[in-house]
């Protein structure tokens, strides 16, 4: 039986099978790829193949998302190993399988930095929380650091 990426006990081994499977299912994945981010008109930004998607970043963002990479590829599988006229009609058609690819895919093509520095577009940053940050307080901490500016009315 395979070992399912998921089961796998180390990294390295997860991106051995990573690396496994995008090398057997490397002309879907190209076409998938462009179908999902295809070439700028304009030229600006690069179609995902023209990115090197599928070559340079599909395996670490797998390897990120190992826990999407089994479904994915299963996915992709699924999938014509021919280019279709119409790509992003077949893969819609997959419902939740579209939903899976797309994130990867598109995740895939924002891990190039030369690309993200086009459009100044930093990655996902970690929010941090105050753990002393108390809601009832914030709200009244100006009225408490101010003071007092009631005033008293004369009684005529």
């Amino acid at each position: 039986m395979q070992e399912t990426i998921k089961e796998a006990s180390t990294n390295a081994e997860k991106k051995r099978l990573i690396e496994a499977k995008i090398e057997q299912l490397h002309a879907r994945l190209v076409w998938v790829a462009d179908a999902l981010i295809p070439s700028d008109p304009e030229g600006v930004m690069p179609s995902a193949k023209e990115a090197g998607v599928v070559d340079k970043y599909l395996a670490r963002a797998l390897l990120l998302r190992d826990d999407m990479a089994d479904q994915f590829f299963a996915d992709i599988e699924g999938l014509p190993n021919d280019a279709p006229a119409d790509g992003l009609a077949e893969l819609t058609a997959l419902g939740a399988g579209f939903g899976r690819i797309s994130r990867l895919v598109s995740g895939a093509y924002f891990l190039d930095e030369e690309l993200t520095g086009r459009l100044q577009y930093r990655g996902q940053e970690e929010i941090v929380r105050d753990q002393d940050y108390d809601p009832m307080i914030a709200a009244i901490e100006t009225v408490l650091n101010r003071g007092q500016l009631y005033v008293d009315a004369p009684d005529d």
